[in-house]
């Protein structure tokens, strides 16, 4: 049996069940030039956590990994 990273989910598997691609009103600018990295809080696998100062205010940034994640690219492929 091929291991669960390695075979497509498909979108009745995931939480993209209904989505036809992305929504352009939910894209934010993001100025890295404005960020400053404080602290790591979590790395997984799947995603990491930082604490990071934006515009001088703190903030919390969440970065999803692709790791070859098959159910997520549009053609069954990690990208």
């Amino acid at each position: 049996m091929a291991h669960p990273s390695m075979t497509p989910l498909g979108p009745e598997k995931t939480i993209y069940r209904e989505e036809t691609g992305f929504d352009e009103n939910l894209k934010i600018d993001i100025e890295f030039a404005e960020m400053e990295l404080i602290a790591v809080f979590k790395e997984s696998e799947v995603s990491c956590i930082f604490h990071v100062n934006y515009f001088g205010k703190p903030r919390v940034l969440k970065v999803f990994r692709n790791n070859e994640d098959l159910g997520y690219a549009s053609d069954g492929f990690a990208i």
